[in-house]
Parts: structure tokens; C-alpha cells; sequence
């Protein structure tokens, strides 16, 4: 006949595998969303340079990018400035990447930008001669709902101290059940 202290012992054991399931997949559920509230989303834009002509860029021109920031984001302590602005010839096999302040001006905080009229720009766009006028912008820039500052630094804590709990929790019940068994420690 079993002993019913070692089938208490199975049963806490199983019960043990159980929750250590459950708080895995709770884990990983709060953890992606708060990823969504402290993250920042990766934007990919394509612009047509309506202003080139054979004579070069027309620089006074200003394009703005479709995820630029506005109310809130668009203040100077927001924290939501856009971020790894990066512009780049639009054509399939084009020229390559435009330089900052070279061949373009960015204002990350209202998610701007304006071409110069430089000759490496008008290069990258195939010359005086070429027909290329197409852009990528590509830039990091903060979702609705986005949490910045102190309160994104304290929801990233969340899902590491609930993994602590978790670590601590099977702890107690494996050191428990060890000196149920009469395991000393």
C-alpha cells in the first residue's frame, strides 16, 4: 500500500510543475506588453522628391515623415524624438545612404527633413541627368501609448520581479518538500 506522505509529496510536486507553467506563460504575456508600452517601433517611409530638376534640389522644400511626433511626443522632455534617422536612395540597386547635414537636415523632434543642394545628393540621385527623385527615410520613432521616463523604467521592472517571485516561490516549496522527506539542509 503507498504511503500518503509521499503521495502529498507527488501531488505538491505536480501541483509545482503546474503553477511554474502557468506563471511562465503569465510571464511572457506581461512581458510583451510591456515591451509594447516601452518600446519603439521601426518605420520605413518613401517620399518622391517633387523638387529635383536637372539644375539640382530644390532646398526650401520640407517633408515630413508619416510616424512624426505630435502633441505630446513633439515636446523637448518627451523623450520621443525619432531616433536612427536614416535616409537612403529609394530606387531597387540605388546609389546608397544620404549624409546628414551634407545632403539632408533632420528636426528628429517634429520628424522633419529637408534636402541640400549638394553634389553628392544630386550623385546619389543619379546626377544631373538622372531621373531617380525617390527617398527612404527609415527612423525609430514612440507608439501610442508609449511610456517614457520613470514610469517605462518602472513597468520594465515588472516581468523581472515577477520571474524573481516565480525563482523564490519554487524555492521555498522544493526546500519545503526536502525537509518533509527529512533532508537536512
Amino acid at each position: 500500500m503507498a504511503d500518503n506522505n509521499n503521495l502529498g509529496t507527488v501531488g505538491i510536486i505536480i501541483s509545482l510543475f503546474i503553477a511554474v507553467l502557468i506563471g511562465a506563460v503569465i510571464l511572457n504575456i506581461s512581458a510583451g506588453q510591456v515591451n509594447d508600452l516601452t518600446g519603439l517601433d521601426y518605420t520605413t517611409d518613401s517620399a518622391q522628391l517633387i523638387t529635383r530638376n536637372t539644375t539640382g534640389i530644390d532646398a526650401s522644400v520640407t517633408y515630413t515623415v508619416s510616424e512624426a511626433p505630435t502633441g505630446w511626443k513633439a515636446a523637448s522632455d518627451s523623450g520621443c524624438a525619432l531616433t536612427n534617422f536614416v535616409l537612403t536612395n529609394g530606387t531597387t540597386g540605388g546609389a546608397g545612404t544620404f549624409t546628414v547635414t551634407t545632403d539632408y537636415v533632420v528636426d528628429l523632434q517634429h520628424g522633419t527633413y529637408t534636402m541640400v543642394n549638394s553634389a553628392t545628393a544630386l550623385a546619389l540621385l543619379g546626377g544631373e541627368t538622372g531621373n531617380d527623385n525617390s527617398t527612404v527615410a527609415s527612423y525609430n520613432n514612440c507608439p501610442d501609448g508609449y511610456q517614457s521616463g520613470f514610469g517605462g523604467a518602472s513597468l520594465n521592472l515588472i516581468p523581472g520581479f515577477f520571474a524573481l517571485a516565480i525563482l523564490v516561490s519554487v524555492a521555498f516549496l522544493i526546500f519545503w518538500i526536502l525537509r518533509r522527506e527529512g533532508v537536512d539542509i
